[in-house]
């Protein structure tokens, strides 16, 4: 007799809430955090679709959605550090 596939669940997509006591600049480096890690670790195939992630898992976290964009643009805009 087999028994059912049993899948682990687990917390997803909480961060620290936008209305959380945290500095606005802990939020803010959070959120460049994320997004750092997504332009080194997903190639051009993927990235788009990672970033929409981010900035969906931060909204669901009451972050404001221009604000998460705002961030990202900001860290899209620094060198690539490949290509220093």
């Amino acid at each position: 007799m087999s028994s059912p596939s049993i899948k682990k669940q687990t917390l997803k997509n909480i961060n620290i809430k936008e209305k959380s006591n945290r500095p606005p600049q802990i939020k803010k480096a959070i959120v460049k955090g994320f997004t750092e890690r997504a332009h080194c670790l997903c190639d051009k195939e993927h990235l788009k679709s990672e970033l929409k992630n981010i900035e969906e898992i931060f909204v669901a976290n009451s972050y404001p959605r221009q604000q998460i964009r705002n961030i990202m643009q900001e860290e899209k805009r620094k060198p690539n550090k490949e290509e220093n």
